[in-house]
């Protein structure tokens, strides 16, 4: 049975311009998960066409006819004589068209490997059954919307690797980092709903918080979330949750969709301190940001929570090359830790900062009712996280503002 309708996202913006899609499926699992998604408002331009069943009519179908924008093909043999297949069918398509390769997991007995083999050959993505329709169906808006519409800012998510890594602090700390330091207009969303943070390290009081936003009656998108952010300073705004354990994991699809549209529409950085649950709609929000930072700490429990977080991810088929570590909580007294080469050798990923344990910042950040960065930048973690910033919004030393200039900018503000 087919699973229901996806839930999509009431906004105009988020919607494919008019393509037509070929398809060359023939199980019924890969009907089933075409279905889920052919009746998503954001698709409602798409024109789908049943044109074959595997890339062997596929082939056939494309000596007569143009291909189409998008064409679904399911793979019915052997990878290698599949990708044989692939490169006699790129000859025939069209430069502008997006192949989709639908596969079975338990044929896969490296699901990576084949991956990797199918994006090579100029796949567009390859998706493993069983998958749920929201796979497909943000696959489907990664490929048109991002190439059909020039993005103006650009999206980081955080997440812990385990908790208690610290990735809320982090995320917020390396937010007011690109914005109040490097001079960069943030935005920074608290997508946490059931341990939102942001709100008390930030001491807002009274603050328009996202889970009031999601029971709003009436549709959400990101002109509703840009308006009512609350400004932080002169290039950091923020949208803030309040917690509520009563809450799913998870924030509403439509505010996720939401979140992610704001960087087409504003020039601005959005910094995403995602949830600790793996729920299809974080699984959503991790492949469509532009980065994701995983949090862990240096020790062999942290190593082996990125070691399973590196697993979900994978089963995801999360683009590695679009992930970054970095160790936070570093070298505490008395505490035995793993090098750092070590932990880079275990996980496969290459540490992007290490940010030290500093127990006196974060207690007087804690006692002023706000986060270490804003307490002070001068110490080595301050430090660490400004560089962790700049790395994160491809800013080098001289692009970041001297202490003149941005008390230019406060001057003038004020003024």
């Amino acid at each position: 049975m087919a699973e229901p309708v996806l839930p999509d996202a009431p906004q105009r913006d988020a919607m494919l311009p008019e393509v037509l899609a070929q398809l060359f499926v023939t199980t019924p699992e890969a009907e089933a998960l075409i279905s889920g998604v052919r009746d998503a408002l954001s698709l409602k331009n798409v024109t789908w066409q049943t044109a074959g069943a595997n890339i062997d009519d596929a082939l056939a179908y494309l000596d007569d006819e143009e291909s189409g924008h998008i064409l679904l093909i399911e793979k019915d043999r052997s990878l290698p004589d599949f990708i044989t297949a692939l490169d006699a069918l790129a000859a025939k398509c069209d430069p502008q068209s997006r192949v989709f390769v639908i596969g079975r997991g338990d044929d896969e007995a490296d699901a990576i490997a084949a991956y990797r083999r199918m994006m090579a050959v100029g796949v567009t993505d390859f998706i493993l059954l069983p998958a749920r329709p929201a796979r497909l169906h943000g696959s489907l808006l990664d490929a048109f919307l991002s190439e059909s519409r020039p993005k103006l800012g650009t999206s980081t998510a955080f997440i812990s690797a385990g908790s208690g890594s610290g990735s809320s602090t982090v995320a917020q700390n390396v937010g007011y980092a690109i914005a109040e330091v490097l001079g960069r207009d943030t935005l920074l969303a608290d997508l946490d709903p059931q341990y939102g943070t942001l709100a008390i390290n930030f001491n807002l009081t009274n603050p328009r918080d996202l889970l009031a936003i999601e029971h709003t009656p009436g549709s959400i998108d990101h002109r509703v979330l840009w308006q009512t952010a609350e400004r932080m300073g002169t290039h950091l705004k923020v949208l803030p949750t309040l917690p509520d354990l009563e809450h799913a994991p998870d924030m509403a699809r439509s505010i996720i969709c939401s979140v992610l549209e704001i960087p087409y529409q504003h020039d601005v950085h959005v910094v995403i301190d995602a949830p600790d649950a793996w729920t299809d709609t974080k699984r959503e929000l991790l492949r469509r940001v532009d980065r994701l930072v995983i949090v862990a700490e240096p020790t062999l429990t942290g190593v082996q929570n990125v070691e399973n977080t590196k697993r979900a991810l994978e089963r995801m088929e999360c683009d590695p090359q679009h992930v970054s570590l970095v160790i936070n909580q570093a070298r505490q007294p008395g505490r035995t830790e793993v090098p750092l080469k070590e932990i880079e050798a275990a996980t496969g990923f290459s540490v992007l900062a290490v940010l030290p344990y500093d127990a006196r910042l974060m207690g007087e950040a804690e006692a002023a009712g706000t986060i270490p960065l804003a307490v002070s930048e001068k110490r080595p973690l301050a430090r660490a996280v400004i560089a962790l910033a700049r790395s994160l919004s491809d800013q080098g030393e001289d692009d970041i503002p001297g202490q003149l200039t941005r008390l230019w900018r406060l001057l003038r503000k004020w003024w």
